[in-house]
């Protein structure tokens, strides 16, 4: 959503991103956790790729839920922007 306010363009989320990055982090973490529970299974010649893959990305997906935790606060300005002249 972009508001202006006193000269300054204001960007915050919308509740469509909130649901969106909702879905897409918790989305991954669960898929790294399914991916190791059924590589610990052993019953399947893929399960060494199925653990390697768990284990590989669980800490990269966990690092971009960790980051992205802040943008998830109602209200919260993401972007300020200060319109300027063109200085061409």
């Amino acid at each position: 959503m972009i508001q202006e306010k006193n000269g300054l363009l204001v960007i915050k989320g919308t509740k469509f991103y909130y649901v969106l990055m909702f879905l897409a982090t918790v989305g991954f973490l669960i898929g790294c956790v399914f991916l190791i529970i059924n590589g610990l299974k052993f019953n399947s010649k893929y399960s060494l790729f199925y653990l390697g893959g768990g284990i590989l990305f669980t800490p990269f997906y966990l690092y971009l839920t960790l980051w992205s935790l802040p943008g998830f606060i109602p209200g919260k300005v993401l972007f300020k922007i200060i319109p300027s002249e063109s200085t061409e």
